[in-house]
């Protein structure tokens, strides 16, 4: 009787590095972030909004993105077998969190642009 959690080293260790990936762009994203928040005195409210928030919800997503590949790891695939055949349910989470953050996302040029517009000239002290 074969255990189907057995993976070959290959398979685990690509399904492993993506979880990686997501948190080292994670970790990336939230020092940028705190690193121009630190500096935010010397940029426009416009620029300070752009380079702060972005990366704040990138690494917000991509933490999450992390969290759900290791959670599908954890879990696998749910599988129900009928007469008609399998039926599976595979994680929809991360597709969740990814549409929900690039919608986020694209709605942050167009702020910074207006917050620009309104306020060429202010520097966020």
């Amino acid at each position: 009787m074969a255990d189907d959690s057995l993976r070959s080293v290959s398979d685990a260790d690509e399904r492993l590095s993506k979880a990686r990936a997501n948190f080292f762009i994670a970790t990336v994203c939230a020092s940028c972030a705190i690193f121009f928040f630190c500096i935010r005195s010397f940029f426009p409210i416009a620029y300070t909004f752009f380079f702060v928030v972005v990366p704040i919800l990138l690494a917000l997503a991509s933490l999450t993105l992390g969290v759900a590949e290791i959670v599908q790891q954890r879990r696998g695939v749910l599988m129900h077998v009928e007469s008609e055949g399998i039926a599976l349910y595979p994680l929809l989470f991360p597709f969740y969190v990814s549409s929900i953050c690039s919608v986020f996302l694209m709605t942050c040029g167009p702020i910074a642009l207006l917050l620009f517009l309104i306020q060429p000239n202010s520097v966020m002290s």
